[in-house]
């Protein structure tokens, strides 16, 4: 039986697109204290909430794809728990990871003034937020 526990350690916005409104997230995570990284694409149209449920669930389901067991005569031995310490509470961090980032791209996009113009074509890209 495999019992493997993921803590998230840092998420980082990268490759915003203005015109689609999308961006690239660098995961940090560690797995047993094994560390990992995956990216994934997501697009600011979604609510924070469901954005981060998305995220939480695949970093899940990579991590069970990875350690899948190969077939054993011992069922225990096929056995794999996957889990988090505290799911909601993952879940309100990662969620406020997209609300901050939101309001980074947001005031990123508000730039009026002539001292901003040449910042308005750099992108929000490296946002960073350490979770745990």
């Amino acid at each position: 039986m495999k019992n493997l526990l993921i803590k998230i350690k840092e998420l980082k916005a990268i490759n915003y697109s203005r015109n689609s409104d999308s961006f690239d997230v660098v995961i940090n995570f560690n797995v047993n204290n094994e560390q990992n990284t995956l990216t994934k694409s997501f697009k600011l149209n979604q609510r924070a909430e469901i954005l981060s449920k998305e995220l939480v669930r695949y970093i899940k389901d990579d991590v069970k794809d990875k350690n899948k067991s190969s077939l054993a005569d011992d069922f225990i031995e096929g056995i794999l728990i996957v889990r988090y310490n505290d799911v909601e509470e993952i879940e309100e961090k990662v969620a406020y990871f997209f609300k901050k980032f939101k309001d980074h791209v947001n005031n990123y996009k508000n730039i009026q003034y002539s001292e901003g113009f040449l910042n308005r074509y750099r992108t929000p890209d490296g946002f960073s937020l350490k979770i745990e």
